[in-house]
């Protein structure tokens, strides 16, 4: 993909995590909908971030040509979905917050304050973001969205991942199930016997986890 034609519009939406589940379903992905359907959206990445205060990181891919044209309709849509929905701007610091400097208030949009680092190389690559995207939003648009149901869903993703890749390359298994014990459960990295004891209890329903989950035969 040519990266001289295209450009990723970074925009922060600041909104407690109480509401990302009504954001999501009735403000990104109808949003998402009016971009496709006037052609002016290539691909888009959400990710759950708290850096400045809880907020949606939200990116889009569109023309250069058209970039302008697609912020100022971003901000316009938001700014009107925020006050129909009473989303009032206002500034709110819990006893946990112990960043130095003050967050963004709550119900605001902001830009530029992350970075997408590249551009897709194949339609391979558009398609596997535009599937994981579409899945976070299908997933976290139905309840209220909390630690452990984020959690969860990375659990199922990286689960999934992991036996998709091991049913092409089978001779991969011994290294990945070291990766994931390492990762998961920094077992070998700290010996600790509460961690090991830890990994004994969880092992039987990760295990069931994993079980569960199955890998559609793809017909090549």
């Amino acid at each position: 993909m040519d990266e001289k034609k295209y450009k990723w519009l970074s925009i922060s939406l600041f909104i407690p995590r109480t509401n990302w589940q009504h954001i999501l379903r009735n403000a990104i992905e109808p949003y998402l909908n009016i971009l496709l359907g006037e052609k002016y959206l290539i691909d888009f990445k959400i990710k759950f971030d708290y850096s400045g205060g809880e907020n949606i990181q939200f990116a889009l891919l569109v023309p250069i040509s058209a970039a302008l044209t697609v912020a100022k309709k971003t901000d316009r849509y938001f700014k009107i979905f925020f006050r129909e929905n009473n989303f009032l701007p206002k500034i709110s610091v819990d006893d946990s917050f112990d960043q130095v400097f003050m967050p963004y208030p709550q119900n605001t949009i902001h830009y530029g304050l992350f970075r997408v680092e590249n551009l897709f190389e194949s339609e391979c690559d558009l398609l596997i973001n535009r599937g994981f995207n579409e899945t976070l939003i299908e997933v976290f648009s139905e309840d209220l969205i909390d630690d452990g149901m984020i959690l969860t869903f990375a659990l199922y993703l990286s689960f999934y991942c992991y036996k998709a890749i091991i049913s092409e390359c089978p001779n991969m298994v011994s290294l990945l199930s070291d990766h994931y014990r390492k990762e998961l459960f920094y077992i070998d990295a700290l010996n600790d016997n509460l961690i090991n004891e830890k990994y004994n209890e969880l092992n039987l329903s990760v295990t069931e986890i994993f079980n569960d989950i199955t890998i559609p035969v793809i017909q090549k």
